[in-house]
């Protein structure tokens, strides 16, 4: 089964990712170390590339759980 991630260990990841790719690491590299796949990587850097668009989108996860789904009504 997958492994999920915490958007904080997601945020955490890419930050990692970052540095080691600003250091001239190759994406597989990257992608090995942070045992990810690369299709993973680019749905995270959209997600949260910008610290703007991670601190939204995990207060938007915040929400989801908070929120009771008023579809099962």
């Amino acid at each position: 089964m997958a492994r999920r991630h915490t958007p904080d260990q997601a945020i955490a990841k890419v930050r990692q990712g970052q540095k080691m790719l600003n250091k001239g690491h190759p994406m597989i590299e990257v992608i090995k170390e942070l045992q990810i796949t690369e299709a993973t990587w680019y749905r995270w850097i959209n997600q949260y590339g910008s610290e703007k668009n991670a601190e939204a989108s995990k207060r938007t996860k915040e929400l989801e759980k908070e929120t009771p789904d008023s579809r099962s009504s």
